[in-house]
């Protein structure tokens, strides 16, 4: 489980930076379409990574129901930013709406949000129990 967290702490890291990889090949447009979704699979992961941490929390008897249930707040809201920024980017790519754009950049930033107050909200119980200094 360590090497989850160092995992998670190195994806969170890189989030952005890896996603805004320039490809000589590709049009504005498909670097727009490729760079949005390597935020949405890259913030998954950190998802998974957390979230899978948080069942074995549970599983272990190491956290109460409240804080479970608080825990599942933030990761619905951030499903939900996920699922949203998922079907205005796929209208996006459908359409190939320029104008779609910004609202893609705005769900990201959204996603990006639920992400982090998800990660700060768990960082705490996930560093207790899992990282031993």
């Amino acid at each position: 489980m360590k090497t989850r967290i160092a995992l998670l702490v190195l994806i969170v890291s890189f989030l952005f930076v890896g996603c805004a990889t320039i490809k000589p090949t590709m049009t504005p447009e498909q670097q727009f379409t490729y760079n949005a979704y390597q935020v949405l699979n890259k913030s998954k992961i950190v998802y998974d990574t957390i979230t899978d941490g948080f069942i074995d929390l549970r599983g272990q008897g190491l956290i109460d129901e409240s804080t479970w249930d608080r825990f599942i707040k933030y990761a619905d809201i951030y499903a939900d930013a996920h699922n949203a920024a998922v079907s205005v980017l796929y209208t996006y790519e459908v359409t190939k709406d320029p104008t779609l754009q910004r609202r893609v950049t705005t769900h990201l930033e959204a996603l990006t949000k639920a992400l982090a107050d998800l990660v700060g909200y768990a960082q705490p119980y996930l560093e207790k129990h899992f990282i031993k200094t």
